[in-house]
Formats: structure tokens, sequence, C-alpha cells
């Protein structure tokens, strides 16, 4: 069954969060802040960065749990 997630997302200056339930929990949240320094994030609040950075970090969580199976951990 999908998952309706309710969130929150607070702009203070530079920096946007976003509140989110635990996909183990639902009854506890989790706050993701993420910013970016360029002058595209200053002005919209978002960037081409931060798409580029999520997608790097998540190729790298895959990497990850491979090197992982590969060694029994």
């Amino acid at each position: 069954m999908p998952q309706t997630l309710e969130t929150v997302i607070v702009v203070d200056g530079p920096v946007r969060s976003v509140t989110l339930p635990s996909q183990s929990d639902p009854s506890r949240k989790h706050q993701v802040t993420y910013a970016c320094d360029c002058e595209g994030f200053a002005f919209a609040g978002y960037c081409y960065h931060l798409t580029v950075g999520a997608e790097t970090l998540k190729q790298e969580q895959v990497l990850l749990r491979e090197v992982r199976k590969n060694r029994g951990v």
C-alpha cells in the first residue's frame, strides 16, 4: 500500500528543511535540511546542485550496499 507523506517545508534564508515521517515508525519524524551556496538557490530556494547531489548520494548508497553484500556484512 503506498504511503502518503505529509511534509512540512521550512524556508529559513539560505537553508530549507523538510520534515518527513519515519518509514519504520510513522509516529517519528525526521528533519532533512539542505542548502547550496549558489545564486540560484539563494534566489529560488532550489537548484541543479541539490538534484545532482542527491543522485550522487543515492548512487553511493547503492554501491555501498553491494560492497557490504559481497563482503557478507
